[in-house]
C-alpha cells in the first residue's frame, strides 16, 4: 500500500498551532505521513484564520495556492480548509470572484458525510452513557407501549437533543415532572432508561 502524504499549514494564533499539533496527532494515528513541503503531498490542509484580517487574507492566498498545486496534476489531489475562515460566495462577500468554485454535487457529498459523522458520533455518545443517571423532564406518554418520554432535564421541555424512552414500572408520572432515572440501553441517538430506585 503507497504511503498517505498530507501537509499542514497553520495560519493565524498560538491556538491555531495548538489545533494543528492536535490534527497531526490525529493524522498520524490513521496513517498519514506529514510532510512540510505542500508540493510533496497528496492531501494539503490549510489551518485557516478568520479573526486577524491579515491572517484571514493569507488563509485565502494559502488556499488559492494549494488549489494550484491540484491544478498542475501534481501529486496533490486533494485541498482541504480547516479552522475558523468563513466561507460564503455570496455575492458581495471576498470568496465571490475566488475561482475555482467547488461543484455544488461536491458540496451535496461533503454536507452529507458530516451529517453522517454527527449521527455516527452520537450514535456512539449514546452507547457510552449507558448506566449514567440523568434527570428528565416528563415530557409526553405513550399508552400502546406504555412508556414515557422526554429530554435530559438539563435541555428543558422540547429539548432537541437526545430523547430519553422511560419504562416507569407501573408507576404514574405527571408530564413536566422531573424524575431520575438510569440508562440502559440506547436505540440510535435515543436512550432507553429505568426509574432510579
Amino acid at each position: 500500500m503507497s504511503e498517505k502524504t498530507v501537509a499542514l499549514i497553520t495560519m493565524g494564533c498560538a491556538r491555531n498551532e495548538v489545533d494543528s499539533e492536535e490534527l497531526a496527532g490525529r493524522l498520524e494515528a490513521q496513517g498519514w505521513t506529514l510532510v512540510s513541503d505542500p508540493e510533496l503531498a497528496q492531501v494539503v490542509m490549510v489551518n485557516t484564520c478568520g479573526f486577524v484580517d491579515i491572517a484571514k487574507a493569507d488563509s485565502i492566498n494559502t488556499i488559492i495556492e494549494a488549489a494550484a498545486l491540484k491544478q498542475e496534476q501534481g501529486i496533490t489531489k486533494a485541498v482541504v480548509a480547516v479552522g475558523v475562515f468563513t466561507y460564503t460566495d455570496e455575492a458581495g462577500t471576498e470568496a465571490f470572484n475566488l475561482e475555482p468554485k467547488v461543484d455544488q454535487s461536491v458540496i451535496d457529498a461533503r454536507v452529507q458525510q458530516i451529517r453522517d459523522l454527527v449521527d455516527e458520533l452520537m450514535v456512539q455518545r449514546a452507547q457510552e452513557r449507558i448506566g449514567e443517571l440523568v434527570e428528565v423532564v416528563i415530557e409526553s406518554f405513550d399508552a400502546e407501549s406504555n412508556s414515557y418520554f422526554g429530554p435530559a432535564g438539563h435541555q428543558g421541555l422540547d429539548g432537541s437533543e437526545t430523547e430519553i424512552v422511560m419504562q416507569s414500572g407501573g408507576q404514574a408520572l405527571e408530564i413536566g415532572q422531573l424524575v431520575q432515572v438510569r440508562l440502559i440501553d440506547s436505540s440510535g441517538v435515543d436512550l432507553i432508561s429505568e426509574l432510579a430506585s
